[in-house]
């Protein structure tokens, strides 16, 4: 004789499928953030391609100065706030499907995690700024560093997310700049000059400017 399920019994299942999936669902938000974090880390990678050869091309001259500052313009599409357009920003070139409308999407220059940095800058990954890249430069604005000038590549960061550089510089942190972790343990992909990715914790102001940069006094 086939025997029916009570609505008791019924209920039980339903509850022990809602606990288990209420388990799992950590896990599943945790290997979620994890295969976007590695999704980042190959966008940062074919950066890195894309500023190496720019630098076979020039010289091994980085971008002057004036393609960066107040627009983060190396690299991405055109932004809301920074909106230097994508064939002003002269690593898009060295990236498949160059050349691009003005208006193209470069998605390259997006983290999967990021909402807003992409939209209003035209990309989450920002050229190493102020106590950094700029002390990197010569004067004028026109003029730049070679790559040979950099004592450490492997140590000196050329791109990072974007809440890994305002960490560098000692700015008042967002939640939302930290793509892949919690606030408290302050990790952010970063791009090396030797053109190795690296998932690094990133300390507050001066402190970072001195583990993180490394160049020749004029």
């Amino acid at each position: 004789m086939n025997k029916k399920f009570t609505l008791v019994e019924l209920l039980v299942v339903i509850a022990i499928i809602g606990i288990l999936v209420s388990l799992l669902m950590p896990s599943l938000s945790k290997a979620r953030e994890t295969t976007r974090r590695a999704v980042c880390g190959s966008n940062m990678k074919n950066i890195g391609v894309a500023l190496q050869l720019y630098l076979k091309n020039n010289k091994y001259h980085f971008p002057p100065m004036q393609t960066i500052s107040n627009q983060y313009g190396w690299f991405g599409k055109k932004g809301t706030l920074y909106n230097r357009v994508p064939s002003g920003r002269l690593l898009n070139r060295y990236i498949g499907g160059w050349p691009f409308d003005d208006n193209a999407e470069i998605e390259v220059a997006r983290c999967p995690s990021d909402q807003d940095v992409y939209n209003t800058r035209g990309s989450t990954y920002v050229p190493n700024t102020s106590v950094h890249v700029s002390g990197l430069y010569k004067s004028p604005a026109s003029s730049s560093r070679r790559f040979d000038e950099i004592n450490s590549p492997s140590k000196f960061v050329v791109f990072s997310e974007y809440g890994g550089d305002k960490s560098m510089l000692g700015k008042t942190m967002e939640t939302s700049w930290f793509f892949h972790s919690e606030p408290s343990t302050r990790r952010w992909n970063l791009l090396f000059a030797d053109s190795h990715v690296s998932y690094t914790r990133v300390l507050d102001g001066q402190k970072s400017a001195s583990d993180y940069t490394y160049r020749r006094a004029d």
